[in-house]
């Protein structure tokens, strides 16, 4: 028989335990959440030393959103409905930014670092929330410390693109995804955030129907014994039940994607923003070779060499996600993972590269591989919890080696300097010079559409198609930058004339169809174009007959010359 004593030191002992445990808990958390705030803090200031980037197509989304914000419409020039931005949900989120004061220039960088360190964060939570054992804490510390080391994202998070912000939404929408999969939570949340995601890059419809088809496969196959072996898992519901949650996973992704098809259809005429179909076509001829000859083709393009460099930069740990395919526990969320990063990939190699620097359009696949890393560590490493603490320390140490070694390779730009702050400066002036200047009746004819056009405010026609849907339609194909159409651009007979070469003002004056106006236009040579001296100096030409000519000349504080003379003396002519 028990004896009250008895009970109440067996009681004492098992409140001692549940504090101990309770204290233990607390401490890791403790040091894990500091841990975390400190690779966020990284992050930050991994993001800070690029600070001084700028580039000139963030300013495109920037002017749609001033023009939505002044009740123009989502354009980028006023009266003409063209949708020039392939990021609809980023021009209104900052034409509201705008319509409250916050100029788009300020809250595009500051909406960008705060996706970034958001990444880091969700990186961490989407290892904890699919390992449930101790090792969960330095695995997902691991994630995190990849990705804020990761130089794509660090880039992109300041320049005030949708790149680190587009990232952060696929990422939550395979977090959803994944705890759906688990424990069935988050049926209807991951398809509208994918819907969001859809509608801050084209490549977010792709990407749900890749989850979408992932879903139904994995619902579809857990009815069968092998499925079952595979995934585990609960009873699948009736076939009924089934197409019901279908349906309406699909529905919900629609709800939130399919009024921005409407409106674009009603508003702008197509179904696909501008700016797509201006960089659509690049494997037009690969499709027309015979299947042998076109994969060699496709083999040898930019978008092959662009994501070889890409595997290159993560070194070894390009395989340590594959141990996770071997784990009931890890298999589908691998399986996820590693199909997303491999669309990821496929988007560069079919659009034949990206001319932005830095690997813009894999930076969605940084987050998502370093958690497959994660859970690849964990299946080829751990095969049972370890009860305590101490247990842990080579396993950690190994991991800290195998991330070291991950994030060295990804971190690859060190000591960063944008090349481009004495021409962004003098654009930034030119724009704000033009616009005291500008006249109604101006047109701007450029394949920089960005920073000056922000600035002038003038009517501008984009000779690379992003902007006019004549070009982007009819135009013939100019590498991964868009389309051209030099005939269309000339009978504009634009007031100004600025490209970001000058070997491109050469080559309108050997235009045939330029012939008859050779001699309508002056270069406007400026203090601060005359201070340049790289190779990428941009020379105005302005047309002879504008008027009010004196006033512009004045207040650029410039000179007038011939085009011809002024190529003479860059030894192009």
């Amino acid at each position: 028989m028990v004896t009250f004593t008895e009970v109440q030191v067996r009681g004492r002992a098992a409140l001692d335990r549940l504090l101990r445990r309770a204290r233990s808990a607390s401490s890791a958390t403790l040091i894990v959440t500091v841990m975390l705030l400190v690779i966020a803090g990284l992050a930050v200031a991994h993001a800070y030393a690029f600070r001084a980037t700028e580039l000139d197509d963030a300013y495109i989304t920037y002017r749609h959103a001033e023009n939505l914000a002044k009740f123009q419409g989502p354009v980028f020039n006023p009266g003409e409905r063209v949708e020039g931005s392939s990021t609809f949900s980023l021009i209104v989120v900052l034409a509201l930014s705008s319509w409250l004061r916050i100029p788009p220039t300020v809250a595009g960088p500051l909406l960008g670092v705060a996706a970034f360190v958001c990444l880091v964060l969700l990186s961490y939570a989407s290892v904890t929330l699919i390992v449930r054992d101790r090792t969960r804490y330095a695995l997902g510390l691991a994630a995190a410390t990849i990705v804020a080391a990761a130089t794509p994202l660090a880039y992109y998070a300041p320049t005030g693109m949708e790149t680190t912000s587009y990232a952060l939404l696929v990422l939550l929408g395979l977090y959803l995804h994944l705890a759906n999969a688990l424990d069935g939570r988050f049926a209807r949340a991951w398809p509208i955030v994918l819907g969001l995601a859809a509608l801050t890059r084209p490549e977010g419809v792709a990407f749900f129907g890749l989850l979408f088809a992932s879903w139904l496969g994995r619902r579809l196959l857990v009815r069968t014994s092998f499925g079952k072996r595979l995934f585990g898992g609960s009873e699948p519901p009736p076939k009924r039940a089934l197409l019901r949650e279908a349906l309406g996973t699909f529905g919900w992704f629609v709800l939130v994607f399919g009024p921005l098809l409407v409106f674009r259809l009603a508003y702008y005429g197509a179904w696909v923003p501008n700016s797509v179909l201006a960089k659509s076509g690049a494997m037009d001829p690969v499709r027309q070779l015979p299947l042998g000859e076109a994969f060699d083709a496709l083999s040898r393009g930019q978008g092959i060499a662009m994501a070889g460099e890409f595997l290159a930069k993560w070194g070894m740990a390009v395989i340590l996600p594959l141990p996770g395919l071997l784990r009931a526990r890890t298999r589908y969320a691998t399986l996820v993972l590693l199909a997303f990063s491999a669309a990821c990939i496929a988007v560069p190699v079919w659009n034949d590269g990206d001319w932005f620097p830095n690997f813009r359009l894999l930076t969605p696949v940084v987050a998502p591989f370093a958690i497959a890393i994660a859970l690849g560590l964990h299946a080829a490493l751990v095969r049972t919890e370890p009860r305590r603490w101490a247990a842990l320390a080579p396993f950690a140490a190994l991991v800290l080696l195998l991330t070291w070694k991950t994030a060295d390779g990804l971190f690859y730009e060190r000591r960063y300097e944008f090349p481009h702050t004495q021409i962004t400066n003098y654009m930034r002036w030119l724009g704000r010079t033009l616009k005291s200047v500008a006249r109604d009746d101006d047109l701007y004819a450029t394949d920089m559409v960005g920073i000056i056009p922000y600035y002038s405010g003038l009517r501008t026609l984009d000779v690379l198609g992003l902007c006019d849907p004549h070009i982007a339609r009819h135009g013939q194909r100019f590498g991964a930058m868009g389309k051209t159409d030099w005939k269309y651009v000339i009978e504009r007979k634009p007031t100004y004339y600025q490209f970001n070469f000058p070997e491109w003002v050469k080559r309108l004056y050997g235009d045939p169809d330029f012939a008859s106006q050779v001699d309508d236009y002056w270069a406007l040579l400026t203090p601060g174009y005359l201070a340049t001296e790289t190779r990428d100096r941009k020379l105005l030409l302005v047309r002879k007959d504008r008027p009010e000519l004196e006033r512009l000349v004045k207040a650029t504080n410039g000179k007038l010359v011939d085009p011809r003379q002024e190529l003479r003396r860059l030894r192009m002519w």
